[in-house]
């Protein structure tokens, strides 16, 4: 009886253990194709759900003295002022080219932002993992020494 790798049953006729790297693939490969379409439902649901929500974003920008020709004329700047299906598609042709435009608050480009801020979230992240480490191992080390140790086995 031959068993497939990581399977508890039997290969069929022609399986062989050669077979399970080609399945493997076949599965990633359909994984990443079925993919684009979740992650274009996400960015669409998302877009129209930041759009369609009150509030102007305009009017967040904009300073309390701003006329109404500067708040027509930042919506203009912005594309706000055009249909939200075009505004969808050149936020999608956008980010599909990398150019992720500019902060709001600081005017700097999100990209130089973002590279800015990636090394200390990195650094972060990697000392919170290393002390989750550091206290995980030894209490449950510990806690297999205990007596609850004939429990667990």
């Amino acid at each position: 009886m031959i068993l497939c790798p990581a399977a508890r049953h039997r290969c069929a006729a022609g399986d062989g253990p050669d077979a399970y790297p080609v399945k493997l693939a076949r599965y990633i490969a359909r994984r990443l194709v079925l993919l684009v379409p979740v992650l274009l439902g996400v960015s669409i649901f998302t877009f129209v759900l930041i759009r369609v929500l009150p509030g102007d974003p305009v009017r967040t920008v904009m300073p309390q003295t701003a006329t109404p020709a500067d708040i027509l004329a930042a919506r203009h700047r912005f594309g706000l002022d055009r249909p939200i299906i075009a505004q969808y598609w050149i936020w999608l042709k956008d980010l599909l080219h990398g150019r992720l435009g500019n902060s709001f608050q600081t005017g700097v480009d999100i990209r130089t932002e973002f590279l800015h801020r990636i090394g200390p979230t990195f650094e972060l992240v990697t000392l919170a993992l290393l002390l989750a480490l550091v206290v995980a191992i030894p209490l449950g080390s510990s806690r297999q020494r205990g007596p609850a140790r004939r429990a667990t086995i």
